[in-house]
């Protein structure tokens, strides 16, 4: 591969670019992120959920806290391009999730709820929640009281989720503080 100027007439794949802006071990890109927003206008909704996914995951494990608040300001502006946090994700980048509701419910449940970008009444669809993975959900997200907490607001709207399901991964996962709150809801 050889890395030289841009001659006229060659493409920049600028979804590619998006969903990388924030993939790998190094600094905090966000000028190149504000870049990229101010200066294509026309980015895939893949692109775009990829690259939050991306920002989700990194606020989830925490690698730059000083930058929290830039992170924050990085979802928010592209939850303002994305229609619905329902959409499945089509590709590899984001398949892990399944769905972009998936990474915000295991990486930022919390989000869910505060956001005004989210509607206060947001009910997640079964195609967003039909791909979950609920035994490497509650593994892998390292299932806490926020997550509790955000389930339980969901079912109060009106969300359906396989709460046998959940249930089991957590008897599995031995995680036996949140069983008797979500056996509750079970009607």
């Amino acid at each position: 591969r050889t890395v030289g100027t841009r001659k006229a007439g060659d493409d920049i794949d600028h979804n590619q670019f998006l969903i990388y802006t924030f993939a790998g071990d190094h600094d905090d890109l966000f000028e190149l992120f504000d870049l990229l927003i101010e200066n294509f206008s026309d980015f895939t909704l893949q692109a775009l959920m990829s690259t939050c996914q991306i920002v989700l995951d990194i606020t989830k494990h925490g690698h730059y806290p000083e930058s929290e608040a830039e992170y924050l300001r990085v979802i928010i502006t592209l939850l303002k391009q994305i229609d619905s946090l329902d959409t499945v994700f089509e590709d590899e980048d984001g398949d892990y999730y399944y769905s972009l509701f998936g990474a915000f419910l295991e990486c930022a449940p919390k989000l869910l709820l505060s956001l005004d970008e989210i509607s206060d009444d947001y009910i997640p669809s079964q195609s967003a929640l039909e791909g979950i993975d609920w035994d490497s959900f509650v593994c892998e997200a390292d299932f806490g009281e926020q997550h509790l907490i955000t389930l339980k607001a969901l079912i109060a709207r009106g969300a359906q989720f396989p709460l046998e399901e959940i249930i089991e991964a957590l008897e599995e996962n031995e995680m036996e503080e949140f069983i008797a709150g979500l056996k509750a809801m079970i009607k």
